[in-house]
C-alpha cells in the first residue's frame, strides 16, 4: 500500500488546531491554503497574524471568510507588500478613501498595481495626474490603463503625457 501524504488525508478537528499551530511554516501554509475545511473565527485570525508572512498571505486568500475591518486594515498595511497586494486585491471589502490613497502611494508597484486594477473605486482628477507623471514606468503604464478603462479624457489630466502600448 502506498503512503499517503497527510495534505490528502481528512483530519480532526484536535488535529487541525494542533497543525495551524505547528513550529513548521510549511505546515501552517498548507494548512492555510487548503480549501477542504472550515475554519473557525480564531484559526482565521490566528492565521492572519502568524509571524511568517507567506502564510499571513495564504490566509489572505481565501475567500472562505468575510473579513472585519480590522483584518482588513491590518491586511492593508502589513509590513509585507504580498500580503498588502493580497488584500488589494480582495473584493469582499469596500476600501475607505484613506485606504485607497495609502495603497496607490505604497512602495512596491505591485501593490500599486493591484490597487489600479480594482473597479469598485472612483480615482479623482489629482490622484490620475500624478499617477500617470509617476517616475516609475510600469505606474504610469497602469494609470493609463485606468484612463483607458474608465474611458476618461485623458487630457483633463496631464497635457505632458501620452497614452503608451495600449
Amino acid at each position: 500500500m502506498q503512503d499517503v501524504h497527510p495534505y490528502y488525508t481528512s483530519a480532526t478537528a484536535q488535529e487541525i488546531e494542533s497543525e495551524i499551530h505547528s513550529a513548521d511554516v510549511s505546515v501552517r501554509w498548507r494548512w492555510a491554503s487548503r480549501m477542504d475545511w472550515t475554519p473557525t473565527p480564531e484559526q482565521i485570525e490566528r492565521g492572519l497574524t502568524d509571524p511568517n508572512m507567506s502564510v499571513r498571505c495564504m490566509w489572505s486568500q481565501r475567500t472562505d471568510f468575510t473579513p472585519t475591518l480590522e483584518q482588513v486594515e491590518r491586511g492593508l498595511t502589513d509590513e509585507a507588500w504580498s500580503v498588502r497586494k493580497t488584500w488589494a486585491e480582495r473584493t469582499d471589502f469596500t476600501p475607505t478613501p484613506e485606504q485607497v490613497e495609502r495603497g496607490i502611494q505604497d512602495a512596491w508597484s505591485p501593490t500599486v498595481i493591484a490597487w489600479l486594477s480594482r473597479t469598485d473605486v472612483e480615482w479623482t482628477p489629482s490622484q490620475i495626474q500624478k499617477g500617470l507623471q509617476s517616475s516609475e514606468e510600469i505606474i504610469r503604464q497602469a494609470w493609463e490603463q485606468v484612463v483607458y478603462r474608465k474611458n476618461v479624457n485623458y487630457e483633463e489630466y496631464s497635457e505632458s503625457c501620452t497614452l503608451h502600448n495600449l
